[in-house]
């Protein structure tokens, strides 16, 4: 297995936060379906990988580990886009009940 250097593993984290945000950016948008498009991205990627390993001839069991392990950022994204639109719902609820306040 080869060893990741430092240069490259600095460049992957930035790429992430950067990404991250970007999740971050479009979950916020009025459009709520902005916000699935890395986490769909992500898990197409995912299913990519693991279909080119099945063609490798590696065992159920780590394919399994490799889908899971995989899917770590999607994860991520799908918990920031949730958390995203709850406060986005919390929000509007406040609007609506502020404007029946103002007659």
């Amino acid at each position: 297995m080869k060893s990741i250097s430092m240069k490259n593993f600095i460049v992957f984290f930035l790429l992430f936060i950067a990404m991250v945000l970007l999740q971050v950016f479009l979950s916020k948008r009025k459009d709520k379906f902005m916000g699935l498009v890395l986490p769909i991205l992500t898990f197409l990627r995912s299913l990519y990988t693991v279909f080119s390993l099945w063609t490798r001839s590696v065992s159920v069991g780590e394919i399994f580990g490799y889908f899971f392990f995989v899917n770590i950022p999607t994860i991520i994204f799908i918990v920031i886009y949730f958390i995203s639109r709850k406060k986005i719902k919390i929000n509007e609820d406040i609007e609506k009940m502020n404007i029946p306040d103002l007659r």
